[in-house]
Protein backbone atom coordinates (compact mmCIF):
# COMPACT_ATOMS: atom_id res chain seq x y z
CA UNK A 1 0.00 0.00 0.00
CA UNK A 2 3.00 2.03 0.66
CA UNK A 3 3.52 2.36 -3.05
CA UNK A 4 -0.07 2.77 -3.87
CA UNK A 5 -0.31 5.78 -1.20
CA UNK A 6 2.86 7.43 -3.29
CA UNK A 7 0.83 7.31 -6.36
CA UNK A 8 -2.16 8.51 -5.56
CA UNK A 9 -0.49 11.38 -3.55
CA UNK A 10 1.34 12.07 -6.71
CA UNK A 11 -1.44 12.61 -9.17
CA UNK A 12 -3.67 13.30 -6.74
CA UNK A 13 -6.29 10.66 -7.19
CA UNK A 14 -6.72 6.94 -7.49
CA UNK A 15 -8.11 5.43 -10.23
CA UNK A 16 -8.46 1.37 -10.58
CA UNK A 17 -5.38 1.12 -12.96
CA UNK A 18 -2.96 3.43 -11.10
CA UNK A 19 -4.10 0.71 -7.84
CA UNK A 20 -2.85 -2.05 -10.85
CA UNK A 21 0.20 -0.60 -11.63
CA UNK A 22 1.31 0.37 -8.22
CA UNK A 23 0.73 -3.11 -7.01
CA UNK A 24 2.51 -4.49 -10.05
CA UNK A 25 5.80 -2.39 -8.80
CA UNK A 26 5.44 -3.58 -5.89
CA UNK A 27 5.44 -6.85 -6.82
CA UNK A 28 7.74 -6.25 -9.51
CA UNK A 29 10.56 -4.89 -7.85
CA UNK A 30 11.64 -8.05 -5.14
CA UNK A 31 11.02 -10.39 -7.59
CA UNK A 32 13.73 -8.54 -10.36
CA UNK A 33 15.88 -8.42 -7.65
CA UNK A 34 15.39 -12.34 -6.53
CA UNK A 35 15.73 -13.20 -10.59
CA UNK A 36 18.94 -11.45 -10.81
CA UNK A 37 20.84 -13.98 -8.16
CA UNK A 38 20.92 -14.60 -4.62
CA UNK A 39 24.43 -12.76 -4.01
CA UNK A 40 22.23 -9.97 -3.68
CA UNK A 41 18.62 -10.90 -3.08
CA UNK A 42 19.70 -12.84 0.22
CA UNK A 43 21.66 -10.15 2.02
CA UNK A 44 18.30 -7.85 1.25
CA UNK A 45 15.83 -9.98 2.68
CA UNK A 46 18.28 -10.87 5.79
CA UNK A 47 18.91 -7.20 6.13
CA UNK A 48 14.71 -6.74 5.99
CA UNK A 49 14.32 -9.40 8.38
CA UNK A 50 16.48 -8.67 11.35
CA UNK A 51 16.98 -5.00 12.02
CA UNK A 52 13.22 -3.81 11.34
CA UNK A 53 12.56 -6.59 13.40
CA UNK A 54 14.62 -5.53 16.35
CA UNK A 55 13.46 -2.07 15.97
CA UNK A 56 9.86 -2.06 15.46
CA UNK A 57 9.29 -5.12 18.08
CA UNK A 58 12.03 -4.35 20.66
CA UNK A 59 13.29 -0.59 20.65
CA UNK A 60 10.47 1.11 19.74
CA UNK A 61 8.00 -0.31 22.95
CA UNK A 62 10.23 0.18 25.55
CA UNK A 63 11.19 3.92 24.51
CA UNK A 64 8.14 4.43 23.90
CA UNK A 65 7.43 3.53 27.56
CA UNK A 66 9.88 5.36 28.89
CA UNK A 67 8.72 8.59 27.32
CA UNK A 68 5.13 7.87 28.27
CA UNK A 69 5.96 7.28 31.91
CA UNK A 70 8.49 10.51 31.66
CA UNK A 71 5.10 12.22 30.82
CA UNK A 72 2.74 11.32 33.04
CA UNK A 73 4.71 12.24 35.72
CA UNK A 74 5.67 15.35 34.66
CA UNK A 75 1.45 16.08 34.33
CA UNK A 76 1.18 14.41 37.90
CA UNK A 77 3.60 16.82 39.12
CA UNK A 78 2.29 19.78 37.59
CA UNK A 79 -1.39 18.85 39.22
CA UNK A 80 0.46 18.97 42.43
CA UNK A 81 0.38 14.77 42.24
CA UNK A 82 3.55 13.27 44.30
CA UNK A 83 4.75 9.70 45.26
CA UNK A 84 2.73 10.54 48.72
CA UNK A 85 -0.82 10.30 46.55
CA UNK A 86 0.34 6.11 45.36
CA UNK A 87 -3.36 4.99 44.80
CA UNK A 88 -3.77 8.09 42.14
CA UNK A 89 -0.47 7.46 40.62
CA UNK A 90 -1.14 3.80 39.96
CA UNK A 91 -4.61 4.64 38.74
CA UNK A 92 -3.45 7.14 36.36
CA UNK A 93 0.16 5.46 35.06
CA UNK A 94 -0.51 1.76 33.80
CA UNK A 95 2.13 -0.64 34.26
CA UNK A 96 2.02 -3.14 31.77
CA UNK A 97 5.75 -4.44 31.90
CA UNK A 98 6.07 -5.43 35.61
CA UNK A 99 9.20 -4.23 37.34
CA UNK A 100 9.69 -0.68 36.50
CA UNK A 101 12.17 1.93 34.36
CA UNK A 102 14.82 -0.99 34.92
CA UNK A 103 12.60 -3.42 33.48
CA UNK A 104 12.00 -1.13 30.50
CA UNK A 105 15.74 0.18 30.24
CA UNK A 106 17.28 -3.84 29.88
CA UNK A 107 14.68 -4.28 27.07
CA UNK A 108 15.80 -1.37 25.14
CA UNK A 109 19.89 -2.34 26.01
CA UNK A 110 18.93 -5.95 24.64
CA UNK A 111 17.56 -4.48 21.55
CA UNK A 112 19.67 -2.46 20.63
CA UNK A 113 22.41 -5.24 20.94
CA UNK A 114 20.76 -7.38 18.96
CA UNK A 115 21.23 -4.71 16.62
CA UNK A 116 24.86 -3.88 16.81
CA UNK A 117 25.64 -7.68 16.17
Amino acid sequence: HFVEDIVCSKFGHCSLSWVNAANLITVAVPSILACLGPSLYLPLLAFSGAYPTAILHGLSPALAVLVLRRRIKKQLAEKGITKKDKPVMESMTPRIVPGGNSTVIILAVLSIGLVAS
